[in-house]
């Protein structure tokens, strides 16, 4: 299915081949919300009439290129190119590793009374999944 520019009055399609050939597409970003925003601002939409097909094609970035805080302008070579600073990025990584340790109650695994309960004894199957009611076992 071909990719349309959602940016008013491009026209460019992504089927279309031809001297317009090595053009990219980007969404809208969805954080963080200021760059979002401004990006709705410069095409015209709110929120309301945004769908998650928009793309925005690289015709409307210096270079033709999109960087980091780049806001879409309608003619890169006449307007002047909008940025914003943005914030430093989370480390997602560190937030893993720190949701990922054991919880102190749970550190010493060679002692029983801290441990759960699941882990205190062993199970067998019959433990697990008793028959069912009105059948017994007869030993022979």
């Amino acid at each position: 299915m071909p990719t349309t520019c959602g940016f008013p009055n491009c026209k460019f399609r992504s089927r279309y081949r031809g001297q317009e050939d090595n053009r990219h597409f980007y969404r809208i970003p969805k954080r963080p919300q200021v760059l979002r925003q401004r990006w709705l601002s410069a095409i015209g939409r709110t929120e309301e009439t945004v769908v998650s097909q928009l793309r925005i094609c690289s015709a409307h970035f210096e270079g033709g290129e999109k960087k980091e805080g780049d806001i879409p302008v309608p003619d890169p070579t006449v307007d002047k190119q909008l940025n914003i600073e943005l914030p430093p990025k989370e480390n997602k990584s560190a937030d893993r590793r720190r949701k990922q340790t054991a919880p102190a109650r749970f550190s010493n695994q060679d002692s029983s009374e801290g441990s759960p309960s699941y882990l205190k004894k062993s199970r067998t199957i019959r433990d697990l999944y008793p028959p069912p009611f009105g059948q017994f076992h007869v030993k022979i």
